[in-house]
């Protein structure tokens, strides 16, 4: 594995017990990873990353009506100057219990490292603590376990180059025992009996080769035990069976250092989809130089995030003021409508009690509940009505992708004045939501429209299979991956 990658850095902090904050980032996200004594116990994004409450519709936990309804819920509170969390109303209204609530937010958090892990291009700065966790709130993450989840979700595509770098006719063994992986991996039950074959006399082609006879993700599972040096190559058979290898060694920093990764250089133009990993790794920085330590006492303080690209069609924080004060004074005037729509129970409030400027919190809600208000709309096919929601809801944020992208994509279905120019900014858009958020199924369901529409069924179908597996409640791209699978 080369040291520059993310996965390396992580295996030699907990190889080292050390504790602190490692803050990352790839794609324009800003990822920070808490640390104590070298396990993985919480994570933030500074970007606008999956809710809680979309995350649970995702699994299914909740339905879409029940998200609504907490959303209406929170949002009317606002107007009575209260702020409410979302595991609390949900709570409330009985569609959760208090062990549940704890469970999401837990997932959560183990999703975000899993984003950071399927990110490309990689930088990363560690600033160590003195023993504790620079957090209260904790979760305790099985770093493997992790890895196997961000290299289930990455394209076919992306985990076939990283795999077809590898010397095929090479004898693999496991580091460690097969059950030891196992829970380590938190492998599913068929990839827990495939851990079980490789003993040494199989060949890395052959274990590839049977990824056709069994019904485990073969390539995914192969790819994170690569990564996580879980597994050894050699070009001669073993003299017997491996039984119970101790773990690699692993080199690493001494306990008074600073890890500090060179930044990559100027990003290039990619394809549509996310280009494929060095040969010998999944998650690597742009630049393979070498990790190098610093006394951390004597580090400097990292540099601020750069400004966003002007493709990225962020706006000034005057601007943004201004959309989202224009936007407030909308739902402003439709806040009796939205009011109707929550338990009859709420008390109503006087439209004088409404702050003139919107918190950040306000701003989010407020977004979030015209984005699902225009996400209805478009389901029906009513496509200007959700072109107005979807663009209000990008006012109140405009840094979020995905609520411009559905804006855009909204516009298209409406008919736009050029369409070509239309699909080429839905093309930009897309690949910068996937940088964002590889697991975004909506930005895949569009990426494979705009290949039809380039007659590329070849990418659609990829496109929108990726979309599935994503969101199994993605039925616009269910609906067009059936009709090309029948051609």
């Amino acid at each position: 594995m080369d040291r520059s990658t993310l996965a390396y850095t992580l295996l030699t902090l907990r190889h080292e017990g050390r504790s602190g904050v490692l803050e990352v980032r790839a794609d324009g996200v800003r990822t920070f990873l808490y640390l104590l004594r070298g396990q993985l116990v919480f994570a933030e994004e500074e970007s606008i990353g999956e809710t809680l409450g979309r995350m649970l519709v995702r699994q299914r936990k909740l339905t879409q009506e029940q998200y609504m309804s907490v959303i209406e819920r929170m949002t009317s509170a606002l107007f009575d100057n209260e702020q409410l969390r979302f595991g609390e109303v949900a709570v409330e209204l009985g569609y959760l219990n208090a062990a549940e609530v704890q469970g999401a937010l837990a997932d959560q958090v183990k999703w975000k490292v899993v984003r950071t892990l399927q990110r490309e291009a990689h930088e990363f700065v560690f600033r160590e603590s003195t023993g504790q966790a620079e957090t209260d709130v904790r979760f305790p993450l099985v770093l493997e376990a992790l890895i196997l989840e961000a290299c289930r979700w990455v394209p076919d595509e992306r985990k076939k180059r990283t795999l077809d770098g590898v010397a095929s006719s090479r004898f693999v063994t496991l580091s460690q025992a097969p059950e030891r992986i196992a829970q380590r991996f938190s492998t599913t039950p068929e990839e827990t009996e495939f851990l079980a074959s490789i003993d040494g006399t199989r060949s890395f082609k052959d274990l590839l080769e049977s990824a056709r006879e069994v019904e485990a993700d073969v390539p995914a599972l192969l790819t994170a035990l690569l990564t996580a040096r879980a597994i050894q190559l050699s070009s001669e058979l073993p003299p017997e069976a491996p039984q119970g290898h101790a773990p690699p060694a692993i080199t690493a920093p001494t306990p008074a250092q600073e890890i500090r990764v060179a930044p990559p250089p100027s990003p290039v133009k990619s394809s549509p989809l996310p280009s494929a990993p060095p040969s010998d790794g999944v998650h690597r920085s742009a630049v393979a130089t070498p990790l190098q330590f610093v006394p951390y006492k004597a580090a400097a303080k990292p540099a601020p995030a750069p400004p966003a690209e002007p493709s990225t069609a962020r706006v000034s924080k005057e601007v943004a003021k201004e959309r989202a004060d224009r936007a407030l004074a909308m739902l402003r005037q439709s806040r009796e409508l939205a009011r109707k729509q929550v338990t009859a129970a709420i008390p109503k409030a006087d439209p004088t009690d409404v702050k003139a400027a919107p918190t950040e919190h306000e701003r989010r809600l407020l977004a979030e509940q015209e984005f699902q208000r225009g996400k209805q709309h478009l389901g029906a096919g009513r496509h200007q009505l959700a072109l107005g929601e979807l663009e209000r809801a990008h006012d109140l944020m405009p840094d979020s992708i995905e609520y411009e992208l559905y804006a855009r994509w909204a516009g298209y279905l409406a008919g736009p004045a050029d369409a070509d120019a239309a699909r080429a900014e839905l093309k930009r858009l897309t690949s910068v939501a996937v940088k964002a958020d590889p697991n975004s199924a909506f930005a895949y369901f569009v990426l494979g429209e705009m290949a039809l529409a380039e007659k590329n069924e070849a990418m659609a179908k990829r496109a929108f299979s990726h979309a599935v597996k994503l969101d199994p409640n993605q039925l616009d791209a269910q609906r067009r991956l059936r009709l090309l699978l029948r051609k």
